[in-house]
């Protein structure tokens, strides 16, 4: 599998470090997570209430252009807001683990988003949807939706 749990706590530590949230519950925090014939590794978090208006922090695996993956190993990190005109989900830059600046994004990620390895535009992940779908309805960590 793919082993990259380590890397999405960490990615959740700097997200949290560097926008000043915390981190209120675990909805999930597993490597086989999915469908009967994908099984995915995610960590997401519920988010306290934040000056943000962001309420999920979602480490899910990269999937890459036309859901296949370019880089195995790299972890995409999406968060959902609140709020009118937020667009409902947001990426923060990230690379193998590390949350990225803004120097670190213009000057060394063009090769890294023209083939595909890094997300670059919010998209909905229908795993990931149903996991805080069930997570809301229950109150409860969802290790899979196998269960």
């Amino acid at each position: 599998m793919f082993k990259v749990l380590p890397q999405m706590h960490r990615l959740a530590d700097q997200v949290c470090a560097a926008y000043g949230v915390e981190v209120a519950g675990v909805v999930t925090d597993a490597e086989n997570v999915g469908a009967p014939t994908a099984h995915y590794p995610y960590y997401i978090a519920r988010l306290a209430p934040n000056r943000l208006n962001w309420t999920y922090l979602c480490c899910r695996p990269h999937k890459g252009k036309l859901d296949f993956s370019m880089s195995t190993t790299n972890v995409d990190v999406v968060v959902h807001t609140l709020g009118p005109d937020m667009g409902g989900l947001v990426v923060l830059p990230s690379w193998r683990g590390k949350l990225l600046t803004d120097d670190e994004l213009r000057f060394d990620s063009t090769t890294y988003k023209r083939r595909f390895y890094m997300l670059t535009e919010a998209c909905a992940d229908p795993i990931e949807n149903a996991l805080i779908a069930k997570y809301e309805e229950t109150g409860l960590p969802v290790q899979s939706l196998l269960n």
